[in-house]
């Protein structure tokens, strides 16, 4: 009997001294270990609105705005063109987090892809004022030739 409970003793110790089981995850309830997995991708102004686009640590897509609060918790406080701004959460470590504008700007209005094409003139070849080809310039058929 006395056996049974030096075990039982011995099992339970770990327990009764505060020590915690080392396979379980550690508690982040600040979600600190994903700051740097999400990544600020784009933004969208409408009017003075401004919309940021994220990717988040499950590579799912989100938009927000000011003071929206993300799914884990922190609070968007400041949106730019160039960056992101979150509250973590007050005992968190950072209390603030920023996160820099990834990819490409397109500013430019959508152009076709034969308008580049058709205005890159050939040496010796006329256009038109609106930038078509004039016939009989370099490049159109000559009268009995195939």
């Amino acid at each position: 009997m006395n056996r049974k409970r030096s075990l039982a003793l011995i099992a339970l110790l770990p327990l009764l001294c505060g020590m915690h089981d080392p396979f379980m995850p550690v508690d982040d309830p600040c979600h600190s270990a994903q700051l740097t997995l999400w990544r600020y991708r784009g933004l969208v102004e409408a009017g003075e609105r401004m919309i940021a686009i994220v990717q988040r640590d499950d590579n799912q897509w989100q938009r927000v705005d000011n003071d929206t609060v993300l799914i884990t918790g922190w609070r968007v406080i400041a949106i730019t063109p160039e960056t992101l701004t979150v509250a973590v959460g007050t005992g968190c470590e950072p209390q603030r987090w920023q996160w820099k504008r990834e990819g490409t700007t397109q500013n430019e209005k959508d152009k076709s892809a034969d308008t580049a094409a058709s205005t890159a003139a050939q040496p010796g070849e006329k256009r038109h004022p609106d930038g078509r080809r004039r016939a009989g310039g370099a490049g159109a058929a000559k009268p009995g030739r195939p």
